[in-house]
């Protein structure tokens, strides 16, 4: 009598393929061993530890202030407007975790930005073009101006300056970003141009359409928002939108050459949220704000595709007025 399973016998009489293959189902993949579950339970728990040594995530939300900044063009064609938004230096300074009721305080010099989200209304009377980029701000002098609430935790930050000859806020101009002070410490690619001066590289010269750079001054990061009623989802290294305006913006009591009728505005609520997963560290302080090196920041800008038609009383000389942003608040995520 032959034994059921013999070591001569091959085919018939053999164990079966399960327990002779007890890593493997029968279906030939492979099973977790106990050794692999050992690993990724260690590695659970090592994620845990440092998860909780950071604390949870936080969050500070400030307000750009003034709540409101009037979009103005110098005459009817295009105009280009920036505004910059800090990021790094709005997180609080360092404090223990028994210092008080905040949760926002950073408790250690080395800080990971998970992500900065940007809410805005932009009220526009001519199609516009909005875009946004974060970088590293090697090119900026100063930071941007910000106020506190209690303690050392800013609660609003600057936009625009006051224009004391126009008697009214404004926002930057191209000049005043200093993106075409250092040729390689800005996000955006630049070229030489007439008389030793320096453009943007791009078909109109204008920063809308610039190729980015890839220096150390290049973005970071990922930009996402929605676009249109179904809320279709873009995303890229920059944040660039087109808003155009719902028709003809007049009432329909202007004519040409007449005083009569105002222009007309549409409204968009504009969100825009930047994935950063950034370990930045604190290098120093001026005053109460913290500095990274480098810091990080967006740049906004905002402008006017189309003529800009003046309203009643404004057909003179003078800045147009196109529109303008307002509500602006801004959410940085890190731990």
């Amino acid at each position: 009598m032959v034994a059921r399973y013999s070591s001569s016998r091959k085919g018939y009489g053999r164990k079966p393929y399960k327990k002779r293959m007890p890593l493997k189902k029968r279906s030939g993949k492979k099973t977790i061993g106990k050794a692999v579950v050992s690993r990724v339970v260690q590695r659970a728990v090592k994620d845990e530890v440092a998860r909780l040594a950071k604390g949870p995530p936080q969050k500070v939300i400030l307000r750009g202030h003034p709540d409101k900044v009037i979009l103005c063009s110098e005459g009817p064609q295009a105009a280009e407007s920036y505004f910059r938004v800090p990021i790094t230096q709005v997180i609080p300074v360092q404090r223990s975790m028994n210092s008080g009721p905040d949760s926002c305080w950073r408790r250690t010099d080395k800080v990971h930005i998970k992500g900065v989200g940007v809410r805005l209304k932009l009220t526009f009377a001519t199609s516009v073009q909005v875009m946004g980029v974060c970088y590293p701000a090697r090119v900026q002098e100063k930071l941007v101006e910000t106020d506190g609430g209690g303690g050392d935790i800013p609660t609003t930050f600057r936009v625009g300056f006051e224009d004391q000859t126009a008697k009214r806020v404004r926002l930057l101009r191209v000049e005043e970003t200093n993106f075409l002070r250092v040729a390689k410490d800005g996000p955006f690619s630049v070229i030489p141009g007439p008389k030793g001066s320096i453009m943007f590289d791009s078909t109109d010269h204008s920063l809308f359409n610039c190729r980015l750079a890839d220096g150390p001054g290049q973005p970071v990061g990922e930009a996402r928002w929605k676009v249109g009623e179904d809320e279709k989802r873009k995303s890229g290294r920059t944040f660039a939108q087109e808003y155009h305006v719902s028709g003809i913006m007049r009432t329909q009591n202007w004519a040409p050459n007449t005083p009569g009728g105002y222009v007309q505005y549409d409204t968009r609520d504009i969100q825009v949220y930047w994935a950063l997963d950034k370990k930045m560290e604190f290098a120093t302080s001026e005053g109460n704000l913290p500095v990274f090196e480098p810091n990080l920041e967006l740049m906004f800008g905002v402008r006017a595709l189309g003529a800009i038609l003046p309203k009643d009383g404004n057909r003179g000389m003078g800045p147009l007025e196109y529109g303008w942003l307002s509500n602006l608040m801004l959410d940085v995520y890190y731990s």
